[in-house]
């Protein structure tokens, strides 16, 4: 039978967009967001919008700042918060005004309530409280499952709140050691909705898909589960891809030939400068991660890897030919079968390969997986 290889790749272009959600003054729902797996903005009893939205009128504008007078009352712990809160049902607010504060309100209740997507990116930044020599905050990313509802099930603190959320199911909790400062200053920013470029959150998306594609970069990011990262921990992982990456070189050409016997000889051959080697990146944190960076190369890698840690897998007919299929479950933008798509170039690896370097390919991911952790995205069936 031949083996169906799931590359689970997502796509984002420069038109895509990630949501940024602050978790509220001191991070005070953090918790709230992680624990049940939803985002909101700190407006209690704010209504849904209509099918186009909030509109800038005087209804929306007195609900708007009624919300935020509940919310500096809501989440005490004290037995008059209803008396507190029918208080404010009752003001008169028709003298109030729209400001520059207001409106910055308005357009972020339509950020998340009105414009956020089905399947869009979110990202909630960790309290900084939370940072000790051993861990760094753990910022949650995650991806939109859900319109918007109203919370109808929350826990004590947040019985009487009534907030409109969006359910979210988290990917990844990222350890902020692993991102740049560019990437850092989007995240703390303490604007409640912050939309950004995906691009900007290359390292989240890492942690999120594993195997991404951004404006035409292929990215692939191996876990590991090794308590320890020395020369050693990868060296069976930097033998098998570079042995793919210089079969890779030689798919379709008559210089498969000479290719050496064993992979360990030809990760040794390939040259300096050589084009079709992938940029490497590591988190030494346990647990951590490895993430290739290059051309389509990467998502071979990252497809041959998982194929050779799958014990039943064989990628060769009786004749020495290869033989494997892909698929993409996680987005329809990239089709892997497309006519000499990463599909082909898959099979030409492996033919370029041969399959008695192949059954050493295997020992070298099982080595690599069993004693340092190395885990690909893509799974094999």
């Amino acid at each position: 039978m031949t083996p169906l290889i799931d590359i689970q790749a997502r796509v984002f272009g420069e038109d895509d967009s990630a949501y940024r959600v602050f978790p509220g003054g001191s991070y005070r729902h953090y918790e709230a967001m992680h624990e049940h797996g939803l985002v909101f903005l700190d407006f209690p009893a704010i209504p849904f919008p209509a099918t186009d939205g909030f509109k800038e009128t005087d209804d929306i504008r007195e609900a708007i700042v009624r919300a935020e007078l509940y919310a500096s009352v809501v989440y005490r712990n004290s037995d008059n918060v209803p008396e507190l809160m029918a208080e404010i049902s009752s003001r008169d607010l028709t003298k109030t005004r729209w400001s520059k504060r207001r409106k910055l309100a308005l357009s972020q209740l339509n950020g998340l309530y009105n414009e956020m997507k089905i399947g869009d990116l979110v990202v909630v930044p960790a309290p900084l409280n939370s940072f000790t020599k051993e861990e760094a905050p753990r910022t949650l990313v995650g991806e939109v499952v859900s319109d918007v509802e109203r919370w109808t099930e929350p826990t004590e603190k947040y019985q009487k709140a009534a907030l409109l959320v969006r359910r979210v199911k988290w990917l990844s909790e990222v350890d902020e050691r692993d991102l740049d400062v560019r990437t850092l200053r989007a995240l703390r920013t303490q604007n409640a909705l912050v939309r950004l470029p995906a691009d900007s959150l290359r390292p989240v998306l890492g942690a999120a898909y594993q195997n991404v594609i951004i404006d035409g970069e292929f990215l692939a990011r191996f876990t590991t589960a090794g308590e320890d990262f020395t020369a050693r921990e990868s060296y069976h992982f930097q033998a098998f891809v570079l042995a793919i990456v210089e079969a890779f070189r030689a798919k379709g050409d008559a210089e498969a030939a000479e290719l050496a016997e064993s992979i360990y000889a030809i990760a040794a051959s390939v040259r300096r400068g050589e084009a079709t080697v992938p940029e490497q990146e590591f988190s030494i944190h346990s647990p951590g991660y490895t993430t290739l960076r290059g051309k389509s190369v990467v998502f071979v890698i990252a497809s041959l890897f998982s194929l050779a840690l799958s014990a039943h897998a064989e990628p060769f007919d009786e004749t020495g030919a290869a033989r494997v299929g892909l698929e993409n479950s996680a987005s329809k933008r990239y089709d892997p079968c497309a006519p000499e798509g990463l599909a082909d170039e898959v099979v030409k690896t492996l033919d370029a390969l041969g399959m008695h370097r192949w059954k050493e390919a295997c020992s070298a991911a099982t080595a690599a997986s069993e004693d340092e952790g190395f885990a690909p995205k893509a799974s094999v069936k």
